[in-house]
């Protein structure tokens, strides 16, 4: 899947795939705001708006490109309807992709887990190619630890 996407100045996703009027203006922007910060460990981090930010207890055990692509293949198999749904476990969180939505969830490591949340599956693909692109950056920069 490719998609174009447009950077703000600090780094932040703008848009993807943007959908212009006929005066060539942008007319579509990403659903959910996001932006990457360090932790006080310096870990890199991706802040959410409260209703899905579940969905960054994910993104962020994304540790490598490669896991990324796999990921965003998943996605693409689903969407293409070479499967039904797919469930990927990183860690703790679980997400279960499906054509249209994407649901994460907690429940197979708490016994009282949050209710479970959902995110359009186009806006997640998004978020995952963000964070892969962030990935990138920080290896070509070799700025530390993140």
């Amino acid at each position: 899947m490719k998609i174009k996407m447009f950077l703000n100045k600090d780094g932040t996703i703008a848009i993807a795939n943007p959908k212009y009027n006929e005066e060539k203006e942008v007319i579509e922007e990403m659903k959910y705001k996001f932006s990457f910060y360090k932790d006080p460990l310096g870990t890199l981090r991706i802040k959410l708006p409260e209703e899905v930010d579940m969905f960054s207890d994910f993104i962020e055990q994304i540790a490598t490109e490669e896991l990324a692509n796999e990921i965003i293949g998943s996605i693409d198999s689903v969407q293409k309807e070479e499967k039904v749904e797919e469930e990927i476990m990183i860690n703790a969180p679980t997400v279960v992709i499906k054509s249209e939505i994407t649901s994460v969830s907690l429940a197979d490591i708490l016994d009282d887990p949050p209710p479970k949340e959902y995110m359009e599956t186009k806006e997640f693909c998004k978020l995952i190619l963000a964070w892969k692109d962030k990935l990138l950056e920080r290896r070509s920069n070799c700025e530390g630890t993140y």
